[in-house]
């Protein structure tokens, strides 16, 4: 996956300078919901949302196509929302630039442990972290979350 890439033009996202992050950053939705977002690119591009709220809750299906087509990205982005449950345990979905909600993405994976770090949404640094990922929809059936444990060394 290489190292993370978090300035803007990298990403790449739109606006200035080109060599600032994408941290917490506010990105208002054409839905008017405005939501606080960080980005990153671990090979492609990926917008991190952390939430506390319980992510089967997550409206994925309405929010992912706005973020990902949102014009902050000039080549659309995947997104991610997270949400910690402990120190090197976070729950993650994933809304894939193109496909739509998906069940695997190792550089997802990488981009919420990445923002994760540097925003201390996911507590303190640690060099290796857990993600489990999750999604609503499995060929129509609910996904075991305990199937989905990715170690991700991403750095």
């Amino acid at each position: 996956m290489g190292a993370p890439r978090l300035a803007r033009a990298e990403i790449p996202a739109a606006g200035t300078p080109p060599d600032q992050p994408i941290l917490e950053q506010p990105l208002t939705l054409p839905s008017g919901e405005t939501l606080c977002i960080s980005a990153v690119n671990t090979g492609t591009p990926h917008a991190v949302l952390f939430t506390e709220r319980p992510l089967n809750e997550f409206p994925l299906e309405q929010i992912g196509p706005q973020v990902e087509n949102h014009p902050l990205f000039p080549q659309r982005t995947n997104f991610q929302v997270a949400r910690v449950h402990a120190r090197n345990e976070v729950e993650v979905r994933t809304w894939e630039r193109g496909a739509g909600a998906t069940l695997a993405c190792g550089t997802g994976a990488c981009a919420v442990v990445v923002i994760g770090v540097l925003t201390g949404a996911a507590g303190t640094p640690d060099r290796r972290a857990y993600a489990r990922r999750r999604s609503a929809h499995s060929l129509g059936k609910p996904r075991n979350p305990l199937d989905d444990r990715t170690r991700a060394d991403c750095f």
